[in-house]
């Protein structure tokens, strides 16, 4: 039993391509570094694999990409391209669409600021391992871009297109020509200061403790053309469940589904899901604890709502029940469904199948 739920779930971590713990990038935000990439007759696909990402899951369904490895893929450009500031050649590309379905979420705000506001809280959507805030300063706002390495550096040329894309969505948004009164780098001075200078015509100090833009007050505070408050309060709801689909799931969620899965097979045991969740069974109590529930408790619910499924069907056997329940006899199965549904397997059948308003008549 416990070979078989450790087999299915390894063969589920292999399918999201991103290991437990990693923090992760939006296929649509890396639909655009492959763009800007491709523009500069960079073999897209081979910098992908030498980063260890499937091209391929940039498009169809959402999916994730290892932040780390997005990192590296901005390593390799820069060294394939021979231009340490890849980023900023072709700053057209940098468009509002990588933000994905925050942008809707920011272009329904009232103003920049509260659309700004909207980026810091969904940006875990766009990437986990960033975060973005908002300060007001005397001389107007500062918006400041952290994003966190894990196993390597952040290179250079992701924080420049990270604020090449953020000021052109400002641009874009407001319909004017936002233009930086300061900008502050972690990285160190470039040893070609013109692609900046270019793309960012402002004050520019390197070497800094954080990496930050200053914005007039009367920039930030410019009212949106797409204003909407009806639409705001919509496109809120699609980012914040996006956002929420990120969250890992409960303890008690995963062994549900190793409960189900194993019931196939038999009865799983409390150690058999711990040791499918790689957690010794003290570790797995002390999280169902924390959680509120007992391991008894989830396989109650689980077997209760399998019987529920079966009892609906004319083609399951009482018979059938009981071995997909996992009980040793009809008996037990006859006892959990009194307590469940307050009634007899076949009476909760034939209540079930009887239609609102009309008598099911007992056997």
């Amino acid at each position: 039993m416990s070979s078989m739920l450790a087999k299915v779930s390894s063969h589920q971590v292999r399918q999201r391509m991103v290991a437990d713990g990693d923090k992760t990038c939006s296929a649509v935000w890396l639909r655009a570094i492959a763009e800007l990439l491709q523009a500069h007759c960079l073999d897209v696909p081979q910098l992908f694999a030498e980063s260890g990402m499937v091209i391929d899951m940039l498009h169809g369904a959402p999916g994730r990409f290892a932040s780390d490895k997005v990192s590296t893929l901005w390593g390799l450009a820069a060294l394939r391209s021979n231009n340490p500031a890849i980023a900023l050649t072709i700053p057209e590309l940098a468009r509002p669409a990588a933000f994905g379905v925050v942008s809707y979420s920011m272009l329904s705000c009232e103003n920049l600021r509260a659309g700004l506001m909207r980026l810091s809280q969904y940006m875990g959507v766009v990437s986990e391992a960033a975060t973005f805030s908002i300060h007001e300063a005397p001389e107007g706002y500062w918006l400041q871009l952290d994003v966190q390495p894990e196993q390597q550096d952040v290179p250079r040329q992701r924080i420049e297109f990270d604020w090449l894309t953020i000021l052109a969505f400002c641009k874009w948004a407001t319909g004017r020509e936002i233009r930086p009164l300061a900008m502050e780098w972690q990285a160190e001075d470039p040893v070609n200061p013109g692609p900046h200078q270019a793309v960012f015509p402002c004050s520019m100090t390197f070497g800094c403790a954080a990496n930050r833009v200053l914005l007039s007050r009367s920039d930030i505070l410019a009212t949106l053309p797409t204003w909407d408050d009806h639409l705001s309060e919509l496109h809120d709801s699609l980012a914040r469940e996006q956002l929420a689909s990120l969250q890992p799931p409960s303890t008690s969620s995963r062994v549900r589904m190793l409960i189900e899965q194993g019931l196939r097979n038999g009865v799983p045991s409390k150690s058999d899901v711990a040791r499918s969740l790689c957690m010794s069974e003290r570790t797995l109590q002390r999280r169902l604890d924390g959680e509120g529930v007992t391991f008894k408790s989830l396989m109650d619910v689980v077997r209760r709502d399998l019987a529920d499924n079966l009892l609906r069907r004319a083609d399951a056997s009482l018979d059938d029940l009981a071995v997909a329940l996992g009980f040793a006899d009809e008996s037990a199965t006859y006892r959990a469904c009194r307590r469940w549904f307050g009634m007899t397997p076949g009476e909760y059948r034939l209540h079930v199948a009887t239609p609102r308003g009309a008598s099911p008549q007992r056997s």
